[in-house]
């Protein structure tokens, strides 16, 4: 297993698992080909973004499986640099004793330990790029392409594979809310049973 803590593409979200530790508030990436489901594991919902959470479950009460999904955020650099404080002493276990990671996704659990991982990033590059990289937000789900159809003149779109994404930037906290809002308001109307 190769794990990843790089800004992966928003885009790209969709193109494998990601994993958590307890100590860390940052989700390590794991890029693997997968399969789609609805969530069996109740804590699933807490770990979403506010945001994304009626999207989620309305799209999951029809029956549509979601992807890795994230609404978007607005920090300061301290919390960007607690982060990265995180990140190290998480990259120190994973080199010494290993850490435990869980799919939030099925609350599987995995262990991973390796001497030679290192974080993709110096402290000041990762500050840099995060403030910008976390004010964008995806929400994905399985989809034929008739979702896609009936979406696409209202929202931005991308398509991948049995994937279409809802892709959105903001730049303070309140125009993300103001956006995700807009596109639960745009998901019930137009996805019913």
């Amino acid at each position: 297993m190769k794990l990843n803590a790089n800004l992966i593409p928003h885009k790209d979200f969709h193109k494998g698992y990601w994993l958590k530790t307890n100590q860390c508030p940052w989700f390590f990436f794991y890029e693997s080909p997968r399969e789609f489901k609805i969530p069996n594991n109740k804590e699933f919902y807490k770990t979403l973004d506010e945001d994304l959470k009626e999207s989620v479950i309305h799209l999951h009460s029809l029956g549509i499986p979601t992807t890795p999904s994230c609404s978007g955020h607005v920090k300061d650099d301290r919390h960007y640099d607690e982060i990265y404080n995180t990140l190290e002493n998480t990259q120190n276990k994973i080199k010494e004793s290993g850490v435990d990671l869980i799919n939030p996704e099925t609350n599987k659990k995995f262990f991973y330990q390796n001497p030679k991982y290192n974080l993709p990033m110096e402290r000041e590059d990762f500050v840099n790029k995060i403030r910008k990289y976390q004010k964008r937000g995806v929400l994905g789900f399985v989809d034929d392409g008739e979702i896609y159809e009936m979406l696409n003149y209202e929202l931005p779109l991308e398509r991948s594979g049995d994937v279409t994404m809802i892709l959105t930037e903001g730049k303070t906290k309140g125009q993300i809310k103001r956006n995700w809002k807009n596109i639960e308001k745009i998901i019930k109307e137009l996805c019913k049973n």
